[in-house]
């Protein structure tokens, strides 16, 4: 008996406990624009971009890059801008799905030690940020335009050394960003 006495006892302490239960916060933020428009990569809402095949050997240490491919990003059906505001900037912001730790497309195939980045145009001049922080440029709506479009291009990056063979597949998100 005196048993049951001390399990109902602390069950009875464990009561007020749940009234201090953590209390937490959930913030959303957003953004509403005058500005839309229909947004397609290589003519399809949802693309996929067929990287070339490489050789290991083009991919043989850490940093090398290979199969340069550009993809075109189209913008139709927008509100044309007016004389007075002027041409519409707009930034793509990418982000990856699996971002590696050298701010890369992660492959989430077989591939050891490669990734995929995106590049701020088709000659592969500089890399885009994939973290969603940063929007890339290139992207004008001229006043009285209601399309625009822009290429940007995608490769093969060997990360941590040289790469294996395998298949790779990595997945990035975009938005637009109206300035």
């Amino acid at each position: 008996m005196n048993a049951i006495k001390k399990v109902l006892a602390v069950a009875v302490m464990a009561i007020p406990m749940a009234a201090f239960a953590q209390t937490t916060s959930v913030t959303f933020t957003g953004k509403v624009v005058a500005e839309t428009c229909t947004a397609t990569i290589n003519g399809s809402s949802d693309a996929t971009i067929t990287l070339p095949t490489v050789a290991t050997t083009d991919l043989n240490a850490a940093g090398a890059t290979a199969g340069l491919t550009p993809f075109t990003i189209d913008l139709a059906d927008c509100t044309a801008p007016s004389s007075a505001a002027g041409d519409q900037l707009i930034n793509v912001v990418f982000n990856a799905q699996n971002l590696t730790t050298a701010g890369n497309l992660g492959n989430t195939s077989d591939a050891a030690n490669v990734a995929v980045q995106i590049t701020t145009d088709d000659a592969g001049t500089a890399v885009a940020d994939m973290s969603g922080a940063t929007g890339t440029p290139g992207l004008t709506l001229p006043v009285g335009s209601t399309s625009t479009s822009a290429t940007y291009g995608a490769r093969y990056v060997a990360e941590d050394g040289a790469a294996g063979a395998g298949a790779v597949n990595a997945v990035a998100n975009y938005t637009l960003e109206y300035l």
